[in-house]
């Protein structure tokens, strides 16, 4: 054997054990997390941000399940004029919440996780296929994860808002980090 491919071989083993994660296990929780959403006009970019999400996970076998939840009301622009517009405009009323459900598996090697999605608000549902997930920092009693949402308004059938006779873009992308613990 060369002494290239030795070289090769350690530092793959080497290298290995920073590439698999814990596999994850029991109940898990929200310890705190911050949503964004990233609204835009032509003139003009928005954000809006929520730190106020709840959420538990339970991990079984190969599988973990979780549950996120966001109250709409708790997205702020810092423009109380155009947050009471956005909770008309997202039917907050009669849908006060953002839920979100995943299913991931418990082992898994790298930094991302790629997962379907199920997002409910504004009363419909939508599924994201192949959403990665990135885990960012994982020990066996927390993890810190980050992602986007790639969100639509059409994927949740609402009219697009409009400043001075102009739409805003329908794609309405939802920056998230959650971090978790046990």
């Amino acid at each position: 054997m060369g002494l290239l491919k030795k070289i090769s071989i350690i530092l793959c083993l080497a290298y290995f054990p920073w590439v698999q994660a814990e596999p994850l296990s029991g109940s898990w929780e929200v310890k705190s997390g911050e949503l964004t959403y990233h609204v835009h006009f032509v003139l003009k970019n928005i954000e809006g941000v929520s730190k106020e999400v709840k959420g538990k996970g339970q991990c079984e076998k190969k599988e973990c399940q979780f549950l996120l939840a966001v109250p709409v009301k708790s997205f702020l622009s810092g423009d109380t004029n155009r947050d009471f517009h956005m909770l008309e405009v997202t039917k907050a009323p009669l849908h006060p919440m953002v839920t979100v459900r995943l299913k991931v598996p418990a082992e898994w090697t790298g930094s991302k996780i790629i997962s379907d999605v199920d997002v409910q608000f504004a009363g419909k549902s939508k599924t994201y296929k192949s959403l990665a997930i990135e885990v960012v920092n994982q020990t066996d009693q927390s993890a810190e994860v980050k992602g986007v949402l790639p969100m639509s308004l059409d994927d949740f059938s609402i009219e697009p808002p409009s400043l001075l006779g102009v739409e805003i873009e329908k794609k309405v992308p939802v920056d998230f980090t959650i971090y978790w613990s046990r």
